[in-house]
């Protein structure tokens, strides 16, 4: 194994623990809002305050995420432009 394979399995595998926390807590979020919303309905009450909370930190990290994806995407296609008019 080379030193740059190394550093590529060191970093992709807490890359995917982190994405993999982050859709757990995606889904796991999104269920609890839907099912203390039902219930709430039912019983005629507000839904949980605690809920809410992390429904809307959630939905932040998802806004954040979209950010950074769209920032990265528009920066790699301006090195491949770049790169494709201006070759070394």
């Amino acid at each position: 194994m080379t030193p740059d394979q190394m550093y590529d399995s060191m970093v992709s595998i807490p890359g995917y623990v982190f994405v993999c926390l982050f859709i757990v807590f995606f889904v796991g979020s999104i269920i609890l809002f839907i099912i203390d919303a039902v219930k709430a309905r039912k019983e005629n009450r507000k839904i949980k305050t605690w809920i809410k909370v992390i429904f809307i930190i959630n939905m932040v990290h998802i806004g954040i995420a979209v950010a950074l994806l769209i920032f990265f995407f528009a920066i790699m296609l301006l090195f491949f432009l770049v790169y494709a008019f201006f070759p070394r």
